[in-house]
């Protein structure tokens, strides 16, 4: 049979199967009107209508034998053929007997029966038992076909065997490369790939669309007729559709999974770094676009290696010597273009498209600002983003598995989240596919910036550059050991050795700038000069220096210095960034040195809140196939002006800062900026600095004014013991800033900011992450006795909100702040609602927090701690619940049943690619599991209900089964996610062999009485009881009445 063929009837059968399954499921409605709610006998005229086309086709499919030459793919076990023939065969019978039974049911006396629905029809044409009977048989036909021939036609048919199909060149140029690309696949074709094929060509074959989509067009035109004219078209469209469709409706299903993966792609703050960089001072860099040979220090000349080059060109620097700015020069610079241009000139094929993707690494930044699924994600989302039919060729796994997803009623969707290796393969498949020309210039700086393994980083992006004729790369970095090491032989230049004239360009223009500075400029010739060259000779190319020194030297002449104090003041400065970051940090007013010294507290413990918040990631070596930061799980999203200032403010009275109009808030925010200069000497500063014009400048975030600030702060001894502890350690700051993101919520969300910001009110996307931000704090803050009054308050403020909360998929949505609080693990909180409550209120409402406790719907973001021990105990002493049953039959407990997890763990959830978790995060999730278990088995009680199986005075040893279980799963360390099923069933294998183990001990163990006589005329049983302690079975300890 024609390979093409073959998975056409493959896909009209599976689709036939879930459209004949969900017939009968009286909840799902099998075709949709664009212009309101069909009627049954409508509804019944299309069923009939594409049973008649899938018959047709069925049948037509084995009627002829093809006369191409197909020897690539025959099913030539005989076999295999006779099943895949008798699957064809039994879909055929089932489909002509749904079809005859619902003819049946559209004539009565020659006219149309007006049916009250198409339940009730088909209620009416068979009875409980015939439907449980076709259901079972559609149930088969689809297991025989997914587990036998299914797989046969994924091993027979390959990239060759479809192309020699004379059918494939009918298919449009999208269909065939995805064909091609699923195809070339290098671990083969799954279930999922196989069925994603057969639908996809089911869907975009031309055969049978003008008899299938017949009925539909009447229908459409019977329904346009009683619309009026200015009314929109009537469109009806199948949710499972068994047969070809329309070019617009499957390029709208494309377009539709395009958008998706980009959605997938994208997060927040991926440009941030970017955005915050400064523009390159005027007339400096501009050397970049020059000729390279009339210079004193060697360079490879950039504009060449633009137009002619390969592989990779190395920026490298000293710290702060401006290669960021660089980039970011070269990145946005017209020149550029004209340069790759020429670069994609073909003689024969004339132009060849081409693009730039950046990505600027940032260690201050998110986590993903700073990892390397971050830079994988950011490139992709770029390029595709320009370039979206190539999607399906860089990600033809996630596309087949969206496809499937969408063809499918009432499954739901829960993309597994990006892995390492998944990003790594798309940006070879980008760099290395021929099907869609494409030049690309990577830009990425930072590297030294990188959390990971950057030496492992370079490798990667050295052998892209190797693989691939249409890409390659700029990238800029620290002159660290590796880094020379790596591209040793590869374009480059050093920066430090090429901005002497920059420099002096840059202190020239900002004296000038000054009125102060030029008034003494006026008593001395070239003193601009003469200054310029001086700085430029202490500078040692490092801009940074520069711009804080002639920073200084301004305040200087603003303060009335003479010129002698000025050239004094010049010389003063050290050399060193350190040095000088101490040097004006000494000059700090006494008085300011606390709001400094919080200010700095705040910064730092956001950033250690930037990922993985709630420390879900085992201590100790990381393994090297996880050592990216971005599987530590979303934390805090960087510190807002708004959330900086109220973090700043001392009034205890934060009731009155949620009613701020809008000028007392912009007061407030310029007040923030002002002390940020003079209390802080510079090292902080607000992004995007300017005029506060309202709410909107509410979200400009806290930076600082360098990395190597933010290293010196940590370092330095003066600051050490107030600025660099940690934050996990002391609530203090936690509660400062969990204080500043709900005041600073619950101003944007007040009427009245609403009303002066209608041009752009707060949405969705600010106001979720405050809300997160709050959370987070909360979480680590819980158990500080003097803020606890407080904390209640402001949550309570918080979880009353109109944010809307993420919620897991497994718990019902509306929840209440008490089951948002124990999803977040919050037992101070949870413990004052609940105290006052009536008893039977209260152990009912306990009860119910065991779900958001103990779900498995927790793992299905990373934005839920684990369950806590003290959140338990809360939960616990203030339930009294009853106590737990016993029974020696584990049958009572469901197989798909696991100790201390709340329901059932079945179908979605238990092949759900998105309940998973990094193999980091493992050990964590075992400790926090078994902390649950022991808690229970603790207090005697089982609100889960899994417990049953594990007797009363069974005691658990954590510290055994956590070892076990860490042995089992340490295979699974090597994987870059696990699916939490598989981890449970370990931990539940591991508690079964304990109490195993348990029983076999005191099986062989017996009590012996040890007995002595009181006196010699005593009776016998004048005896007292000495001792009662267990001996094995087969050994005796010896008494005294043993002779």
């Amino acid at each position: 049979m024609d390979p093409l063929t073959a998975l056409s009837v493959a896909g009209t059968i599976i689709q036939f199967v879930d459209f004949g399954s969900k017939l009968f499921d009286h909840s799902v409605q099998l075709y949709k009107s664009s212009q309101g709610s069909l009627k049954a006998n409508e509804e019944l005229e299309l069923v009939t209508g594409d049973l008649q086309c899938v018959v047709t086709k069925l049948r037509g499919s084995f009627s002829t034998v093809p006369t191409e030459n197909v020897s690539s793919f025959s099913i030539t076990d005989d076999e295999h053929r006779r099943n895949f023939l008798t699957i064809c065969d039994e879909a055929t019978e089932i489909a002509h007997e749904l079809l005859l039974r619902l003819n049946g049911l559209k004539a009565e006396d020659g006219n149309n029966r007006a049916w009250k629905s198409l339940k009730a029809a088909v209620k009416a044409a068979w009875s409980k038992d015939e439907i449980k009977s076709l259901r079972q048989r559609l149930s088969l036909l689809k297991e025989s076909l997914s587990s036998g021939s299914m797989l046969l036609l994924g091993e027979k048919i390959d990239a060759a065997s479809l192309r020699s199909s004379a059918r494939f060149d009918s298919l449009d140029t999208q269909t065939q490369q995805m064909l091609e690309s699923v195809m070339n696949m290098e671990k083969g074709l799954s279930k999922e790939i196989v069925e994603f094929t057969t639908k996809l060509i089911c869907r975009s074959e031309a055969v049978n669309q003008d008899e299938h989509q017949k009925t539909r067009q009447l229908i459409t035109d019977l329904r346009n007729s009683f619309t009026s004219r200015d009314s929109p078209a009537d469109i009806i469209t199948a949710q499972i559709e068994m047969l070809s469709v329309g070019h617009e409706e499957e390029q709208y299903l494309r377009h539709t999974i395009q958008s998706e993966i980009l959605g997938l792609l994208r997060y927040p703050y991926m440009t941030g770094r970017y955005e915050q960089l400064l523009q390159a001072h005027p007339q400096t860099f501009d050397w970049i676009f020059a000729d390279a040979d009339d210079w004193e220090f060697p360079w490879t000349d950039f504009g060449k290696w633009l137009r002619e080059g390969q592989g990779i060109y190395w920026i490298n620097g000293k710290a702060a010597s401006g290669k960021s700015t660089l980039m970011k020069h070269v990145y946005d610079d017209q020149r550029t273009q004209d340069h790759l241009r020429q670069w994609s000139k073909n003689p024969i094929s004339g132009l060849i498209p081409y693009c730039t993707a950046t990505f600027f690494f940032w260690s201050t930044g998110t986590t993903l600002q700073k990892s390397q699924e971050g830079l994988l994600r950011s490139l992709l989302f770029q390029i595709l983003g320009d370039h979206p039919d190539l999607i399906h060729l860089v990600f033809p796994t996630r596309w087949a598995e969206l496809y499937n997803g969408t063809l499918s009623i009432g499954r739901k969707i829960h993309p597994e989240p990006w892995s390492l290796t998944q990003l790594q393969k798309a940006l070879e498949r980008l760099t290395g596919q021929t099907q869609y020309p494409l030049n690309v210039l990577f830009y990425i700086d930072g590297l030294d910036e990188f959390s990971g393994d950057a030496e492992k980083l370079c490798t990667f992006f050295k052998h892209l550059s190797t693989k691939s004729v249409s890409a390659k790369f700029c990238l800029s970095s620290r002159p660290w050991v590796m880094f020379k090491q790596t591209f040793q032989g590869c374009a480059s230049l050093r920066l430090q050795d090429l901005t002497a004239k920059d420099i002096k360009t840059y202190v020239n223009d900002k004296l000038s700038e000054s009125s102060a500075f030029e008034q003494l400029a006026a008593r001395e010739n070239e003193l601009a000069s003469k200054l310029a060259q001086a700085i430029l000779d202490r500078a040692d190319g490092v801009f940074l220096w520069v711009e804080i020194v002639v920073r200084l030297l301004v305040r200087g002449a603003s303060n009335r210095d003479t010129v002698p104090q000025l050239w004094t003041r010049s010389k003063s400065f050290p050399t060193e960034l350190y040095d000088l970051f101490e040097s004006i940090l000494s000059r700090i007013e006494p008085c300011y040195l606390d709001w400094a010294s919080k200010a700095f507290q705040f910064m730092i413990a956001s950033a250690q809140l930037a990922s993985d918040p709630f420390r879900r990631s085992m201590s100790g070596p990381i393994p090297t196939t996880t050592s990216d930061e971005s599987n530590m799980g979303r934390g805090v999203s960087p510190l807002t002006l708004i959330e900086f200032t109220f973090a700043l403010d001392e009034n205890n009275e934060w009731e009155g800062m949620t009613v701020l109009s809008k000028p007392q808030l912009v007061s407030k925010l310029e007040e923030t900026q002002i002390h940020l200069t003079a209390r802080c000497a510079g090292l902080l500063e607000v992004s995007d600095s300017g005029n506060l014009t309202g709410f909107g400048s509410s979200f400009r975030r806290i930076l600082w004014m360098h990395r190597t600030a933010r290293d010196f702060v940590c370092q330095s001894t003066i600051w050490t013991k107030t600025m660099a502890g940690d934050c996990f350690g002391d609530p203090s700051a936690c509660v400062g800033l969990m204080k500043s993101a709900i005041v600073s919520l619950s101003i944007l969300e007040c009427e009245k900011a609403w009303f002066l910001r209608k041009d752009n009110p707060p949405n969705s996307s600010t106001m979720k992450p405050l809300a997160f931000n709050a959370l987070i704090y909360a979480y680590h803050a819980d158990g500080d006795s003097p803020t606890r009054k407080l904390r209640t308050k402001l949550l309570t403020k918080l979880l009353n909100t109109d944010v809307p909360f993420d919620h897991p998929p497994s718990l019902p949505r509306g929840k209440t702040p008490l089951d948002r609080a124990t999803l977040y693990c919050l037992a101070d909180f949870v413990e004052d609602l609940l105290t006052g409550s009536e008893p039977s209120t209260r152990r009912r409402t306990v009860e119910a927090l065991f779900v958001p406790l103990c779900t498995p719907g927790r793992y299905w973001s990373q934005d839920y701690p684990f369950p806590t021990s003290r959140m338990l105990d809360c939960l616990l002493t203030m339930g009294n619940l009853p106590p737990r049953d016993t029974s020696d039959l584990r049958a009572t407990i469901s197989p798909s049943q696991y100790p201390g997890v709340y329901g059932d763990l079945y179908g979605e959830l238990l092949n759900s690619n998105s309940f998973t978790i990094p193999p980091i995060k493992i050990p964590r999730f075992v400790e926090s599991q078994l902390s649950i278990i022991g808690g229970l088995l603790k207090a005697r009680v089982d609100p889960t209900g899994t417990l049953a199986y594990i007797p009363k005075n069974f005691v658990l040893n954590k510290e055994a089964i956590q070892s076990n279980v860490e042995k089992d799963v340490a295979v699974l360390l090597e994987s870059e996610r696990v699916n939490i099923v598989t981890v449970l069933i370990k931990i539940k294998q591991a508690i079964t062999d304990e109490i195993d183990l348990t029983k076999k001990r005191k099986r062989g163990f017996v009590l012996k009485r040890q007995v002595i006589q009181i006196s010699d005329d005593s009776e016998p049983d004048d005896t007292v009881f000495i001792e009662e302690r267990p001996c094995y079975r087969n050994k005796r300890i010896k008494t005294n009445d043993d002779g």
